[in-house]
Formats: structure tokens, C-alpha cells, sequence
């Protein structure tokens, strides 16, 4: 998709962006801020607007970050099975030259 300017309404503020989103994703961010900075304004209404779209950061900054951290931790288990799952190959399965009456290159 082709990068184009976009203006964004969020929380009674518009931003131009340059974006090579669609435009069902951009509304469903905007949405997703804007619910965001209402609830920081419902619990805080008398917070200043620039501390409430900082907080509205910080929360999403601590979503993706523990988004991240669980993805990182499920690699690694994901990992670790793998590698459960092929020593158990490795040990089903016969030595084929061992069966066969087949000595090892080099044996005596």
C-alpha cells in the first residue's frame, strides 16, 4: 500500500499522519486511543490533557511490552519442546548400521 497524509481525529485532537495503514485500521487505533484517554479522564478529571495522552502511552508502552515479554517466553518453551520432541526421535529410532550387521567406517 502506497505511504499518504492522513488526518487522524483522536480525543478532540487531529493529527496529520503519514501512513500506509487502511482506513479501517487507522479507526480501530483511534478508537482504541480514544477509549483509552476517556477512561484516564473518567478516573482523573482533573488531570491536564497532556498527562492524561502520556498515560494513555505509558498504559499501551506496558501492554506491549508484557505482549512482548509473554511472546518471548512461549518462543523459548516452544524451543525447548522442540527440542524434547527430536532427542525422543533421535532415540526411537534404530541404528540402522548397528541392525543391519554394518560396522562403522573405520571400526576394527
Amino acid at each position: 500500500m502506497k505511504t499518504r497524509s492522513v488526518d487522524l481525529h483522536v480525543a478532540g485532537v487531529t493529527l496529520r499522519v503519514k501512513t500506509d495503514a487502511g482506513q479501517d485500521q487507522l479507526e480501530r487505533l483511534g478508537a482504541m486511543v480514544e477509549e483509552r484517554v476517556h477512561a484516564i479522564q473518567r478516573s482523573k478529571p482533573a488531570a491536564p490533557a497532556q498527562q492524561v495522552y502520556l498515560l494513555a502511552a505509558l498504559t499501551f508502552a506496558e501492554e506491549m511490552l508484557a505482549l512482548s515479554e509473554s511472546q518471548g517466553a512461549r518462543a523459548d518453551k516452544l524451543r525447548s519442546l522442540l527440542e524434547l520432541v527430536r532427542e525422543a526421535r533421535d532415540a526411537a529410532q534404530p541404528d540402522v548400521t548397528a541392525e543391519a550387521g554394518h560396522e562403522e567406517p573405520g571400526s576394527p
